[in-house]
């Protein structure tokens, strides 16, 4: 427990017994606390575990005027809730997560819950991770929030009803570049927000999968998404989008794909002003965008692809006028949206003609079936939408700056010897049916380079990178994030050049690369399995960190043992 008693930050251990951080009874020892900036950082294991009511790992009872940093990790247990990080007062600084926070009950279970005025910002680098029968929930704002919320890292709720759950003012931008993913029994939903004034912009991946009704996201409020969101279910409703009591200054940007097994996007009351898609609308049902007896979209900017994939995997178009974007160029000041041609025809589409970058050089075919040839300059915005292997690279000097590639197959292929991709503040989502990935290196020495704010995506658990051949090399740089696993075939390298302040942190597996260079500061997360690598070079000014895993518990004179990513490689 933190209080502020009088202007002096008092702390509590877990019985309730005052301590004084640094000092020799200090039960965590290994964590620091900065009177300066009145920073408290967590570098051990906090657990808070009761038999009675609700368990708290951090609990702020009182106002806060501070920063709270946790490293390591944090978890509430209890018989009713359990809550990794409670604010129950006021708090007025900057929370960030770099480690683990967990909330499990027998009711109801919160990774973080702000329930008093927020003035600061709320950061996930690490891990969120909720459980609970009477409900989950990663992040949940009850009360008015002044700052930025950005979830880098994985938000998980195994049986619960929010990722992201926001019921107050929300003055500040929401960014997930990560991944949100919900399940369960009930009705669930990745983000829901009200009274948001600034941005919500997804770059990652959001999914909501449930047996009764599952949406991506849920909001009142101006939204863009540049990656992947979902929401299926397998009994009822499934929404990507679901907007709800829109003003008429609302609208929402699509630059990367949104499924919904019933709607991709669905208007449950009011007017949405503004509807913009530049990529991906994918359904399993009746309708790409559904509507409610009250609901009504304004205005609609069909630049980019919609269509519907049935439960055998066979394409089709719901609406016959889609078909026609197909094979076209378009697009607005913002972006130049090229579609690929389809393979087929409105009732069966067997795939798309891939678009093939090639020494610079963008081809393509028209709906016609005519070749088209344009430059890709670097100063411009590209939307490259497709079902299958939308983007064919080859040859040397390909880059893509600030564009987007979209598939619900494989999105990148390179399948020609000594080809070169980079990707600069780029996005890549596919791999959305099973079996299929995102990027496909299917070749010999060619090298694949993720740099600036580039995210690629995939569906949960999937395959974001496979490479097959040899002496292939991938490279991820500073800010640049993998929402899935990378898979190697044969001699190729992996190079994670990450960042000089805070660290490249890796959640998902990586297999098969044989060589793998660490340069600035990667973190392993401890449930994350390295496998088939033969040699690891940390040069000099790399830092590797591998958190751990207990797996047995320390008996008599024998020490506690556990595992880390690299244990089984």
């Amino acid at each position: 427990e933190i209080k502020d008693n009088g202007g002096n930050i008092e702390f509590k251990d877990k019985d309730g017994k005052e301590f004084t951080p640094g000092s020799t009874d200090d039960p965590y020892p290994e964590n620091t606390w900065e009177e300066e900036s009145n920073t408290y950082t967590n570098n051990s294991i906090i657990s808070g575990t009761t038999e009675d009511g609700d368990g708290y790992g951090i609990l702020i009872s009182s106002e806060f005027n501070g920063n709270l940093t946790n490293n390591g990790k944090i978890t509430g247990n209890g018989p009713s809730g359990g809550f990794g990080i409670y604010t129950y007062s006021d708090f007025n600084g900057n929370l960030i997560n770099n480690g683990e926070i967990a909330g499990t009950g027998t009711s109801v279970g919160y990774g973080i819950a702000i329930t008093s005025d927020f003035d600061g910002n709320l950061t996930n680098n690490g891990k969120i991770t909720s459980n609970g029968p009477g409900g989950g929930y990663g992040i949940a704002i009850t009360s008015d929030f002044n700052g930025n919320l950005t979830n880098n890292g994985e938000i998980t709720v195994g049986r619960g009803d929010y990722g992201i759950w926001i019921t107050r003012d929300f003055n500040g931008n929401l960014t997930n570049n990560g991944e949100i993913t919900v399940s369960g029994s009930d009705s669930n939903t990745g983000i829901a927000t009200s009274f948001l004034t600034g941005e919500l912009i997804n770059n990652g991946v959001i999914t909501s999968s449930s047996t009764n009704k599952g949406s991506g996201m849920k909001v009142t409020s101006n939204l863009t998404n540049n990656g992947i969101t979902t929401g299926s279910s397998s009994d009822k409703e499934g929404f990507g989008i679901a907007e709800f009591f829109p003003s008429t200054s609302e609208q929402i940007i699509n630059t990367g794909i949104v499924y919904g097994s019933t709607n991709a996007i669905y208007i449950e009351d009011g007017t949405l002003e503004n509807l913009s898609n530049y990529g991906l609308l994918v359904t399993s049902g009746d309708a790409i965008i559904g509507v409610s007896e009250k609901g009504k979209v304004a205005k609609e900017n069909k630049y980019g692809l919609a269509f519907k994939v049935d439960e055998s995997g066979k394409y089709s178009v719901v609406e016959s006028d889609d078909f026609s974007k197909f094979g076209t160029i378009s697009g607005d000041d913002e972006y130049t949206v090229v579609n690929a041609k389809a393979d087929g025809n409105a009732g069966e589409i067997t795939g798309t003609k891939s678009l093939i970058l090639k020494e610079g050089k963008l081809t393509y075919y028209d709906s016609m079936d005519n070749e088209q040839i344009e430059s890709i300059s670097p100063d411009k915005k590209y939307v490259f939408n497709g079902i299958t292997d939308t983007l064919k690279v080859s040859g040397l000097d390909n880059e893509l700056n600030n564009s987007r590639v979209n598939a619900y197959e494989t999105a990148v292929v390179m399948g020609e010897d000594k080809s070169m991709l980079t990707l600069d503040n780029t996005i890549v989502n596919g791999g959305m049916k099973e079996d299929t990935k995102t990027v496909n290196i299917e070749c010999d020495g060619s090298a694949l380079t993720v740099k600036g704010d580039s995210v690629i995506n995939t569906k949960a658990d999937g395959v974001a990178i496979k490479v097959s051949g040899k002496n292939n090399a991938v490279t991820l740089e500073g800010n640049a994030i993998v929402n899935g696993k990378m898979e190697s075939i044969g001699g190729n390298t992996l190079n994670l050049n990450g960042k000089t302040e805070g660290s490249m942190n890796m959640f998902h597996d990586i297999s098969g690369f044989t060589n793998m260079n660490i340069d600035n500061n990667v973190t392993f997360f401890e449930d994350t399995e390295v496998t088939g690598t033969d040699t690891v070079t940390v040069k000099e000014t790399g830092v590797l960190s591998l958190r751990l895993k207990k797996t047995e518990d320390s008996s008599g004179d024998i020490p506690a043992k556990a595992d880390h990513a690299f244990s089984n490689r």
